[in-house]
């Protein structure tokens, strides 16, 4: 999308939602000038990903191009003293074969300092804005993080959460072992390049699929000359990760991997995601996906120190051994209405992009 498109995009985005927020709420759309006060309410959240270990979330330096990158257009809404965000973004998906717009709720922080008045408030006007949307909205909650939707729901008749799809992000951390794997699969070569006719079958066929960017880093996975797989990648620019340690245990294995990687993982993790991946269905996953890392690792194009992120069902990759730790997380992707007729789960195959959630 090019700068001038993307900036009329938002433009409108931002001045439709504008609209939906009462004046009198306490909340406003935020402007450039408050960018600064909301990346330190983004950075004061902690989220606990193993014990005695914290991960801290930023979007520094460029709180909108973080989004941009992540293809939403966002809609940030913040209260008068900066002390709260929530971020409303427009985005487009593939719905059995159809291009949808659909809204995408994230990134809701509020500082310590704000007090709970303004987490009260705030769920009125969210219900407000969702009743005013002309689409779909969806947002993502961690499986062990229910009790945030319990605060928004809990003994209310015009709030709901609907669950329509569980997934897994799988984080492997890339190690010189990944050299040794071994797969059980023949036949089959993997090379640089796009197939956009494979690509469009899959989706075409899938009940929900994220849109990946042009530049986004291409492969194939063929068999006797013939498009059997697909995927992509990226490392992500605009989003951030550090990681804070809680122990002495931990703060020593960490000073240890910065040593040997010559990475700074408690300033930034060097995550690589796999924006999409399609296979066909006679072909197992696992064995597949140790064959792309070994063959990633071979040509440099994953490196050492660095982690390898993919999203993908719950129900996949259970006997995956990639001789490499890997941390694994359940999340929900949730239809949000104010109405209390669920929808109907997804059916059929979802290709997430974990830049987009």
């Amino acid at each position: 999308m090019k700068s001038l498109e993307r900036s009329q995009t938002f433009i409108n985005h931002t001045s439709k939602i504008a609209k939906f927020i009462s004046n009198d709420s306490g909340f406003h759309l935020a402007t450039e000038d408050e960018y600064t006060s909301l990346h330190k309410v983004f950075e004061e959240e902690m989220m606990e990903l193993k014990k005695n270990v914290n991960i801290k979330y930023s979007r520094k330096p460029d709180l909108v191009g973080s989004f941009i990158e992540s293809l939403q257009i966002p809609a940030i809404i913040t209260d008068k003293k900066n002390l709260f965000l929530a971020v409303l973004s427009e985005m487009f998906i593939t719905q059995c074969g159809e291009k949808k717009k659909i809204y995408y709720a994230s990134d809701l922080r509020v500082s310590k300092r704000a007090g709970i008045k303004v987490r009260m408030k705030f769920r009125k006007t969210y219900v407000d804005l969702l009743r005013q949307l002309d689409h779909e909205c969806y947002t993502v909650v961690l499986k062990d993080n229910q009790k945030a939707i319990n605060a928004l729901t809990k003994n209310k008749s015009d709030l709901f959460y609907h669950p329509v799809y569980e997934y897994t992000s799988r984080s492997i951390l890339v190690l010189p072992t990944i050299s040794l794997i071994s797969n059980k699969l023949n036949g089959l070569r993997i090379i640089e390049g796009r197939d956009s006719v494979y690509e469009d079958v899959k989706i075409k066929s899938s009940a929900f699929a994220h849109f990946t960017s042009d530049n986004d880093k291409y492969f194939l996975i063929q068999k006797d000359g013939l498009t059997v797989g697909s995927f992509s990648l990226v490392r992500p620019v605009g989003r951030t990760l550090n990681i804070e340690a809680k122990s002495n245990y931990v703060r020593f294995w960490i000073n240890m991997a910065n040593k040997v990687f010559s990475h700074n993982y408690e300033e930034k993790l060097p995550w690589i995601y796999m924006t999409s991946f399609f296979l066909n269905e006679d072909i197992d996953k696992s064995e597949c996906l140790k064959l792309m890392l070994k063959y990633l690792y071979k040509k440099k194009v994953i490196l050492s120190g660095e982690i390898f992120l993919i999203c993908h069902s719950t129900n996949h990759f259970s006997d995956l051994k990639v001789m490499a730790p890997v941390i694994k997380t359940n999340a929900i992707l949730f239809r949000v209405t104010t109405k209390e007729k669920a929808p109907l789960p997804l059916s059929g195959p979802v290709y997430l992009n974990p830049l987009n959630l």
